[in-house]
């Protein structure tokens, strides 16, 4: 069996040792070194090529997410941020996720606490699965704001943090034949854009709705996959970064154009007939809970499916790759993110294997596109 070799990067030799005393029972994982800071981080690296980084936030002498900035452009490796700072802080996890690292998780609370076996557990499946994330060499941070990303040229080059979204191609991807149903909109339908997002997805998240006009034409119904703890403070985040107004759905509400629509923590998010959104306590479809799948297949079920329009972002796995299938048979506009522009691409690449995705567009084309078919879907809704 293949040990997941981890480093660890703390100030605290504390915090090192109650980390590594946590891991040392699962023969899954093996502690390969220890750093209190930056250069001896970058040493070890380089002499230990682990498939794995911890790393605090806070460092005796530095900033652990300036350090990982630049790991990501030197020696480019999977970094979960292991910290005592408030997790759910958006903007923290924003932050982090632009320097390069995967997920942010709390630090462990002492093994007498009565939820330490839970977190112990859930934090080894979060260091197990993202050691095996592929990731990508990124560029240096930019300080100069970026403009609206319907107004910039495409550049070509390496992926930059703050960007979140790549350069472009040097040519358009080729959109897959379209197959299902041709109908579009008709009497009585209820047009509404579904996104799908986890692992990477805040950034580009944030950049999608920012290029998209304000009102947006249609309802937008968001689930992506994250803690519950930071549910409510990504949402409070989204809307003030985006200017669009985000709600979570608590029980049913009547979906409105220009509105963006996020699952309360721990629940699905379900279309009903009529443009109505709902929150569901349902058990976990596959392993998730919100589900991307649910809210697709919920979309594709009702009888104005064709008025939806689904896309998949970034992620780890293959939620929402089988609902944008059942979306496009519906007769619904499917896209999917490019899997080179992932920070992840495991979801998205599931979802073209399966022929899923109409179009496979760049974040910086698939905000127009999805413009267009938004603005084609509410005039189809007024003509009728």
């Amino acid at each position: 069996m293949k040990r997941v070799r981890i480093l660890l990067i703390d100030d605290s030799r504390t915090s090192q040792a109650a980390l590594r005393a946590a891991l040392a029972d699962d023969p899954a994982l093996e502690v390969v070194g220890e750093a209190v800071d930056g250069p001896t981080a970058h040493g070890l690296i380089g002499r230990l090529s682990p498939d794995l980084i911890t790393m605090d936030v806070f460092l005796r002498a530095e900033s652990g997410l300036d350090l990982a900035a630049t790991i990501m452009q030197t020696t480019p490796t999977p970094i979960v941020m292991v910290t005592a700072a408030d997790v759910r802080d958006p903007s923290l996890a924003f932050r982090a996720l632009q320097a390069g690292a995967l997920e942010v998780c709390a630090k462990l609370p002492g093994p007498a606490h009565p939820d330490y076996a839970k977190r112990r557990a859930q934090l080894i499946r979060q260091l197990k699965s993202l050691a095996e994330v592929p990731v990508v060499q990124r560029g240096p941070l930019r300080t100069r704001p970026a403009r609206p990303l319907l107004e910039r040229a495409p550049q070509r080059g390496v992926v930059r943090p703050d960007a979140a979204f790549p350069a472009a191609p040097a040519a358009p991807a080729t959109p897959a034949p379209v197959r299902g149903p041709a109908t579009r909109p008709g009497a009585g339908a209820c047009p509404m854009l579904l996104i799908g997002a986890s692992t990477g997805g805040p950034p580009v998240l944030s950049k999608l709705l920012r290029a998209l006009p304000r009102p947006f034409p249609l309802p937008i119904a968001i689930v992506q996959h994250m803690t519950s703890d930071f549910v409510p403070g990504f949402a409070k985040w989204l809307g003030g970064d985006t200017g669009h107004p985000v709600s979570l759905v608590s029980s049913s509400v009547a979906a409105e154009s220009g509105s963006v629509y996020m699952p309360v923590a721990d629940h699905h998010l379900v279309l009903e007939p009529r443009s109505r959104l709902c929150a569901s306590s349902e058990s976990p479809y596959g392993q998730y809970r919100p589900s991307i799948d649910r809210l697709f297949e919920s979309a594709a079920s009702i009888p104005d499916a064709a008025a939806s329009i689904g896309v998949l972002l970034t992620g780890m796995g293959a939620d929402g790759a089988q609902g944008l299938l059942r979306l496009r048979k519906a007769g619904a506009r499917t896209f999917a993110q490019a899997p080179d522009s992932c920070a992840v691409a495991s979801m998205p690449m599931r979802a073209i294997a399966l022929d899923a995705a109409e179009q496979v567009l760049e974040p910086h084309m698939l905000a127009a596109a999805l413009l267009a078919a938004a603005r084609a879907a509410a005039v189809g809704r007024t003509r009728t």
